[in-house]
């Protein structure tokens, strides 16, 4: 995997199954070259969107016109300016928003005057982007990734439950598809594959629904993918180096500074919960049913 070029296409029934993508990417070893393909304005996430923004991942309007030239232009800067020595990776959902019943319901009525078979745990993925994804890296990429996600739990998980701590737990059901396999030079023979792609994700995820497991059924038993130590050895090490001078210095600094510059600093920390909120409003925000002329 830390390998080779490829791009990870998942499921988006969860508010954090984006979160488990980073945990899948950390363990696996592929966080610095990881990427996403979303919405423009998750770049403007506290934190999370930021971070994001500053692994230089590509962020889309969801409107073609104008997402047609800034996909072309960031894809030519991914494979002309990343380092040749180190790989990356794309995740991008072609579902294009989050799944709730409503919208999956909505994307059927495209799916019937399309004559497509019907999904029962996924919104009709749209093609265009991945074709023009083909199109402009299959030379630069030697595997599709197909990942589907559930999480082992009655509710589905909240990014504010897991602030507060809550467990859940949850499997991924991953599977290589090599990049020979996948047309690149047909908008119509790309759009195929996606179709047929979630519909083989869709029984995938009601064995699970059966089942509350991915394997049996001629799958692969299930997997723990265990911590690196790599990554306990640097959270000490800026724990050590980064985060016990800065209280210190922090510290120190409020003592003996005056009551304007206490407040200044009160004020940032109340920005900062602010924006800790705002960012799990967004994340569990219901949206709206996308229109027809955008499940293409």
């Amino acid at each position: 995997l830390r390998q080779e070029n490829s791009i990870w296409l998942g499921n988006h029934r969860y508010e954090v199954d984006w979160l488990l993508g980073w945990v899948i990417t950390q363990r696996l070893g592929l966080a610095g070259g990881s990427k996403i393909l979303g919405k423009k304005s998750l770049r403007a996430l506290p934190i999370i969107g930021w971070c994001w923004y500053f692994t230089e991942s590509i962020f889309l309007r969801r409107e073609w016109n104008s997402d047609k030239s800034v996909l072309e232009r960031d894809m030519q800067r991914l494979v002309n300016d990343f380092p040749s020595n180190y790989n990356f990776t794309l995740f991008l959902s072609c579902e294009g928003t989050r799944y709730t019943n409503e919208k999956r319901l909505e994307s059927m009525k495209v799916a019937r005057e399309k004559g497509l078979p019907e999904l029962q745990h996924h919104i009709l993925p749209r093609t265009k982007g991945f074709a023009l994804l083909m199109k402009g890296l299959h030379k630069n990429i030697t595997a599709v990734y197909d990942i589907t996600v559930a999480f082992q739990t009655p509710k589905s998980p909240e990014l504010s439950n897991m602030l507060v701590g809550e467990r859940c737990q949850a499997e991924s059901f991953i599977r290589r598809i090599p990049i020979s396999e996948i047309p690149h030079d047909d908008e119509k023979k790309s759009a195929e594959f996606i179709h047929k792609l979630f519909q083989e994700k869709d029984k995938t995820f009601e064995y699970f629904v059966q089942h509350g497991t991915f394997a049996g059924a001629g799958n692969p038993k299930a997997t723990n993918l265990p911590r690196r130590k790599q990554d306990l050895i640097i959270e000490l090490l800026c724990l050590i180096f980064i985060g016990l001078p800065s209280t210190y210095f922090l510290a120190k600094f409020l003592i003996s500074a005056t009551i304007l510059l206490q407040l200044s600093f009160l004020l940032i920390v109340i920005a900062g919960v602010i924006g800790v909120r705002l960012m799990l409003k967004t994340a569990s925000r219901p949206k709206l049913p996308s229109n027809s002329n955008k499940q293409d």
